[in-house]
């Protein structure tokens, strides 16, 4: 029998609860086992194990669902067994989620194995997007599959891309009637980056040192998470200098780093006014500045949707933006917002 999409999605959701419910009914007998231990590990692996083996049999075999979601759903099951597993328990699992780093090493071998496909699809993105963090994230989707783990390894990709290689590239626009508007240089989001790169770089050597004298080892595993993190708040201030706001003669393309995106047509806007202390208690606002308290707010005739790291996203009405020059963006603004009315 060949099963359908519907159809195979509805029995991955049947079989994986019931699993997940004879676990727990096996977790609360606990107690009276021999060897609790032995019990800890097979519910471990039958939950983080069973749960994405199905779902790639059901749906991923089948082409129904993209491939990539067998990561997702190993992270997924680690948290649902937490919920299962007695307290004392849980130190097992404290183990196993050391294993979590291997989720990366898939992730980074998923997007090598299909490096070729990416690479073709983010140029042919490339052709009508305004920002490459745009056609990296829909050129991982068209080749890997539109999921939650597609959003979050294109986010990664996009802030290590920019980390290593942002400091060379300059934002190049190509459409002679659009205006770009940097938001990083005024509202002090510079000076507070910095500062912050130098407290983390103190702290970790810091902490680099002090924990050496316990193991040298652990020592160097914190120092490479600290060198992470580090990558991505490089990363982070460079999405926010190579991704400005871009006015063109339809459209505000908003743009906060990789914290919020939106792109509002300007038949939407209803004004752009100086920000007030009310603005923040009003219904249907949202700060999307990148730094501090806004400046500027925007009011739409009709919510907008504005999407947030990893794809959340939120339905506003008043927008509070800080840009640089804020003078000659609401000259600008003002002047397509009058022209989209005549018009």
């Amino acid at each position: 029998m060949i099963l359908t999409r519907r159809n195979s999605l509805i029995l991955f959701v049947i079989l994986s609860s019931a699993l997940l419910a004879t676990e727990a009914q096996v977790a609360g007998l606990m107690h009276l086992a021999q060897k609790p231990e032995v019990l800890t590990v097979a519910i471990i692996a039958d939950v983080a194990i069973g749960i994405p083996l199905l779902y790639y049999i059901l749906l991923a075999r089948k082409k129904y669902s993209p491939a990539s979601g067998v990561v997702a759903l190993y992270f997924l099951s680690l948290a649902a067994v937490r919920f299962i597993l007695p307290l004392p328990q849980q130190a097992y699992l404290d183990f196993v989620e050391i294993l979590a780093p291997l989720g990366e090493l898939v992730a980074l071998g998923l997007v090598v194995w299909r490096a070729r496909d990416i690479i073709r699809r983010v140029r042919q993105a490339q052709a009508n997007a305004l920002y490459f963090a745009d056609a990296l994230r829909q050129g991982i989707q068209q080749s890997l599959g539109r999921s939650l783990f597609t959003r979050l390894l294109a986010t990664e990709f996009s802030l290590i891309y920019f980390a290593l290689f942002g400091w060379a590239r300059r934002f190049r626009l190509a459409q002679p009637e659009s205006i770009v508007f940097p938001y990083h240089r005024q509202s002090g989001y510079t000076i507070v980056f910095y500062a912050m790169l130098f407290i983390v770089i103190v702290e970790a050597a810091a902490l680099h040192f002090l924990i050496q004298l316990w193991s040298a080892p652990v020592a160097w595993a914190v120092t490479a998470l600290n060198l992470y993190a580090l990558l991505w708040m490089l990363g982070y201030y460079q999405s926010a200098r190579l991704q400005p706001m871009v006015l063109t003669p339809t459209h505000l393309h908003l743009r906060t780093g990789f914290q919020w995106r939106a792109e509002i047509p300007l038949a939407h806007i209803a004004e752009v006014r100086r920000a007030t202390f009310s603005d923040r208690k009003a219904e249907g606002y949202l700060n999307v500045a990148v730094f501090g308290e806004p400046r500027l707010v925007l009011r739409l005739k009709e919510p907008a949707l504005v999407m947030g790291f990893f794809g959340k996203t939120q339905a506003v009405s008043l927008l509070g933006i800080t840009v640089d020059d804020e003078k000659a963006f609401v000259t600008e603004l003002n002047k397509r917002l009058t022209s989209t009315i005549l018009g």
